[in-house]
This record gives C-alpha cells, sequence and structure tokens, in this order.
C-alpha cells in the first residue's frame, strides 16, 4: 500500500522542487524499479511540449542509477538511444527527464507490419545495439516495450538503461569515460547513412546529420547546490546531471577526499600477512579483525569482489548463457534478445515463447533448436543438460516457425 503512494501523480506534487518546475500530469506506466510520468514544463506552458519524468524507486542500488545515468549522459541523442535533458536527486528519489514518446504498442504493430517496417524496426533496433555495443555498454533488457515508435514521427527509441553496465569493467565508471574518449578518436564509426534510412522522411535535417553522425559528447557538469534551482526548458535545455550523482573527476587521486581515505583504506594490502585477532584486542593496521564479530572489516571489504552471474533480463529474452548463469557474458546477450524479437514477426507470437521461468524457455529452445545443440552449448558454458522426457525431433518438412504456430 505503502508502495502504490509512492508512485502515483499526487506523491510527485507533493515535491515542491517539482512542482515549481514541472506540471505533473499522469502516470504512464510502472516498472520493477520504476515509475514514469508525463510532465509538462512551467516555463513554457505555451509550447504544450510533454516530457516523460523517470522516477527511480529508493531502493534501487546507486550504482545501477550511476550506470544508467552516465550511459544515457554520454550515448544518449544518437543512434535511436533515448535523450536525457537532465537528471537530479530530491530527497531520496533520482529523477530523470527525457522526452515524452507516444509510441505504438507492439501487441498491435508486430501484426499489421509488412515486410519493409519488419526490415526497418530490425535496422533501427540493430543501429541502436550496434553504437552501444561500440562502447562495450550491455543492455541486458532488449525488448519489444524498451524499443519505441513514435506513432506521430515513426522513429525509433530504444530506452530503459536501468540494467544497463559495462562489458569491460561491470559498473560504468570513470575508466569506461576514459575508454569512450579512446574510442571516439578511432576510426570505427559506424556508416554515415545508416540512421537515414530509419527516418520516415528521406531527407533528414541538417542538425540530425549532425547528431547522427558523431558520437555524444560528455557535457560539463556545473556544481549547483540544488540542480534543479537552476532547472531551464525548452529552448534552453541544457544536459547535465546533479553532482549527488556522478560528480566525479576522472582522477579521483586528486581529489582531497580520495587522499584523505588512503589513510583510512590503503591502497595495497599485503594480504599474505593477514591474521585474525580475538575480540577487544587492538587491530592491526592491514591485518583482518573479522573473528569473533558480527560485523565485516574495513580490510576485508576493500577485498575484491567474487565473479557473480549477472541474471538481470526479461523472461524469454534471456540467452543460454544467462539462465544457466554462466559468468562470462558479453554483449551478445543483447543480439539474442534482439533475434527473439524477430521470431515474433516471423512467427507471429508475442511473447514468442509463453512460459514461467527460465527453465520452461531452455525446454523450448531445445525443441525448436535441437537436444543436442543445446547439449554442446550447456557444455560450452560448463554446465549438464538433462532433459525428460528427451525432445521428439521436428518433422523434416517443419521449421521454427511452422511448429510454433502449430502450437
Amino acid at each position: 500500500m505503502i508502495e502504490s503512494k509512492v508512485r502515483t501523480a499526487q506523491y510527485l506534487r507533493n515535491f515542491p522542487e517539482l512542482s515549481d518546475h514541472l506540471t505533473i500530469l499522469e502516470k504512464k506506466g510502472q516498472g520493477t524499479f520504476a515509475s514514469v510520468f508525463s510532465v509538462r514544463a512551467k516555463h513554457d506552458e505555451e509550447s504544450k511540449r510533454v516530457y516523460a519524468l523517470k522516477m527511480l524507486i529508493p531502493t534501487v542500488d546507486v550504482r545501477r542509477i550511476e550506470n544508467e545515468v552516465r550511459i544515457l549522459r554520454r550515448l544518449g541523442g544518437s543512434y535511436h538511444i533515448i535523450k536525457m535533458h537532465t537528471a537530479w536527486r530530491v530527497r531520496d528519489h533520482v529523477f530523470i527527464l527525457m522526452p515524452f514518446i507516444s509510441y505504438v504498442p507492439f501487441g498491435e504493430y508486430y501484426l499489421t507490419a509488412d515486410e519493409t517496417e519488419v526490415i526497418r524496426y530490425m535496422r533501427c533496433l540493430l543501429q541502436a545495439l550496434a553504437y552501444i555495443h561500440k562502447y562495450r555498454i550491455i543492455h541486458r533488457d532488449v525488448k519489444p516495450t524498451n524499443f519505441l515508435i513514435d506513432q506521430h514521427t515513426r522513429r525509433m527509441y530504444l530506452v530503459d538503461f536501468g540494467l544497463a553496465h559495462s562489458e569491460s569493467y561491470g559498473d560504468v565508471d570513470e575508466r569506461w569515460e576514459l575508454d569512450c574518449d579512446s574510442y571516439d578518436n578511432k576510426d570505427r564509426r559506424l556508416p554515415a547513412s545508416s540512421n537515414n534510412r530509419c527516418s520516415k522522411r528521406s531527407h533528414p535535417s541538417e542538425s540530425e546529420k549532425d547528431s547522427s553522425n558523431q558520437p555524444a559528447k560528455t557535457p560539463k557538469l556545473t556544481d549547483h547546490t540544488s540542480p534543479i534551482a537552476s532547472f531551464n526548458l525548452p529552448g534552453e535545455i541544457r544536459d547535465r546531471i546533479s553532482p549527488v550523482i556522478a560528480g566525479r573527476s576522472p582522477h579521483p587521486e586528486n581529489r582531497p577526499i580520495y587522499r584523505a581515505a588512503q589513510n583510512i583504506f590503503p591502497p595495497k594490502l599485503n594480504m599474505s600477512h593477514i591474521q585474525t585477532t580475538q575480540a577487544g584486542a587492538p587491530p592491526i593496521p592491514g591485518n583482518c579483525v573479522c573473528a569473533f564479530r558480527l560485523t565485516v572489516c574495513r580490510v576485508c571489504r576493500q577485498l575484491p569482489r567474487l565473479n557473480v552471474a549477472r541474471r538481470g533480463g526479461t523472461l524469454g529474452f534471456r540467452p543460454p548463457e544467462v539462465m544457466m548463469r554462466h559468468v562470462d557474458q558479453t554483449t551478445a546477450v543483447d543480439v539474442w534478445a534482439a533475434g527473439v524479437i524477430f521470431l515474433s514477426f516471423l512467427s507471429g507470437r508475442y511473447p514468442f515463447i509463453k512460459v514461467d521461468d527460465d527453465l520452461d524457455v531452455l525446454h523450448a529452445f531445445t525443441h525448436l533448436l535441437g537436444y543436442e545443440r543445446m547439449q554442446a552449448c550447456a557444455k560450452t558454458l560448463g554446465r549438464r543438460l538433462l532433459v525428460d522426457p528427451k525432445p521428439p525431433p521436428m518433422n523434416t518438412v517443419d521449421t521454427p516457425c511452422m511448429w510454433l504456430k502449430a502450437r
């Protein structure tokens, strides 16, 4: 009951930091980690332009919030990636302001789309994925409800980077930002005409060409105590983010707080000399003191984390390496999900596989791909796949899509 009250438009109107600058219209959608509201800028009432305000629930991991904001700030607005106008923190909530997309429901689109529309849809989706994969970003939640088609302009947008992360580093941090600069300096850009073919108009404007052919630039951060205080809208919207979330220097060792932390948390620990001490004994600098205590000591908190297989994603769109909990996951996770979307077009089924858990998904793909192929896949991932009863092979005249349509 408390959760439902927090996720209402009336709840947002109680925030003067928001209500002084935005008119909260209505709630448009709700997910596991966030809710989306339609809003209008009070400073620009004449244009009647509507924006989407994404409110992240307070229990979301702050690293996940930082990942999403950094990605949108760096990559948003190009190659069908949704743009982020601004982001700020109010009390325990983080808000992200984005363009509002009046989208076509995929349940209506996939059954009526002709061959040309399907090709255009898949091309735009793969271009968006190719762009973020260039920067080693895994979206992890590619599905039709996260790739929206504007019903007015027919443009397409990849949204919801709440589960996205860096393939190289996990968290999207300063190391990723520095890598992005090196990626931009390399001559590995996508074709200049790639964005134009996904536009409804045959000749896009010059501004669109410029924005589509060049990588998104990282805007400068302004050190405002309250970012909402200088909130400017249409015509004067500036891409910025609250320093509470991402106001970090690319060289953290230059920050005073970093230098002070070195006196508390030594940057390098000689783990070969770690010893345990009894409760009440004075701790030895650099040594573990967890024994006989109910808390984890500072030394152990600095140990590198074990690699844990990520499980994020939507049921039916997760690939075998995610369902089998394999640690080594790459950008191929998103390509698999794009393939599942394509199968929905081909088979006329959405969702493509209607199941309740990952085991049912594995069983369904064992029917489609073959028992031996799925066993080989599991062996590659260091797992064993046993299915009882063994699924019968499809008839030689059947294709996977024909087999599904008959069921």
